[in-house]
């Protein structure tokens, strides 16, 4: 129980970007992999990458099972070369990538300005047939990418929001 409201409170503290009170509570003992989650995240959401990173790589030296989650909390929470890094890793650990997972690639190289990156990104999404969503097609605006997505089932929808039409938020695209 002391368990599962540590990783609340933790939580919490991310949400409320008090990344160092999260910190006073991971040191009080991360015992498992929904604490390592929360702290990963808490520190990513405050935008302190280095502690995010310590956490995860942390997770692994305790052989704490690493889950979809524990990735996409590593890859939204650190820089563009690192987030490729724990991509990989995710890939070795036979953890399939998702939309969230590329979704926080392509907003590492929207920041970094990594343009060329990004498509080849949306690439790697198209081969492992992960569908977009509406994140991925703001992500895709801001990069200025729509013709990487001509073809795509969203490409419609994406062109769209490019060309700064209205699109009613509960249409589905496929």
């Amino acid at each position: 129980k002391g368990d599962v409201a540590r990783s609340a409170a933790i939580s919490a503290c991310g949400k409320a970007i008090a990344w160092q009170s999260a910190l006073v509570l991971c040191g009080q003992g991360l015992h498992d992999a929904i604490a390592y989650n929360a702290a990963i995240s808490a520190c990513g959401d405050a935008t302190q990458w280095p502690w995010a990173l310590h956490f995860f790589q942390e997770m692994g030296q305790k052989q704490l099972q690493r889950s979809q989650i524990s990735f996409n909390a590593a890859v939204s929470a650190v820089e563009w070369p690192t987030a490729l890094e724990i991509c990989q890793m995710m890939h070795y650990s036979l953890i399939p990538p998702d939309v969230m997972t590329f979704n926080s690639i392509l907003q590492s190289c929207a920041v970094a300005m990594q343009w060329s990156l990004a498509q080849d990104v949306l690439e790697q999404m198209r081969q492992c047939q992960v569908t977009g969503n509406i994140i991925t097609k703001a992500m895709v605006s801001k990069l200025g990418l729509s013709r990487s997505l001509r073809g795509w089932p969203l490409d419609g929808l994406v062109l769209a929001v490019a060309s700064g039409r209205s699109v009613p938020f509960g249409d589905v695209v496929y």
